[in-house]
């Protein structure tokens, strides 16, 4: 499990991590007026994988990082923690929202020990 670390202080950023056995580029953009965080995730080569997500606590964000490649296995997942509602500011930071990356076995193990679905025991 991997924590994505963000720069909040522009309100648009792009992030270029490798998560899985690819590396991804992810875009935040806060939106002030809807108060909220939203990313846009393509692979490096401009494949995009999910766009306009909106980071919500307790959510799961992407549910196939590989879902874009129909031939492929299922890919890792994309879910955020913490509060609902957040400042600019908060995402990232320990008692803000955070958004992680699972592996697949990750993912399923998590769901094994918690099946309450409480994303916020699942990856803590």
């Amino acid at each position: 499990m991997r924590r994505l670390n963000f720069n909040t202080n522009f309100p648009k950023q792009v992030l270029v991590v490798p998560l899985g056995d690819r590396t991804y580029r992810i875009r935040q953009v806060w939106r002030e007026r809807l108060r909220a965080w939203y990313l846009e995730i393509s692979l490096v080569d401009g494949t995009e994988v999910a766009m306009g997500m909106r980071v919500a606590a307790g959510g799961v964000l992407v549910s196939d990082m590989n879902r874009w490649d129909s031939a492929g296995e299922a890919g890792g997942v994309l879910v955020a923690t913490g509060r609902d509602l957040y400042a600019r500011e908060d995402l990232g930071v320990q008692g803000g929202i955070n958004v992680y990356y699972l592996t697949r076995t990750e993912w399923n193990a998590a769901l094994a020990t918690a099946p309450s679905g409480d994303l916020d025991l699942l990856v803590v």
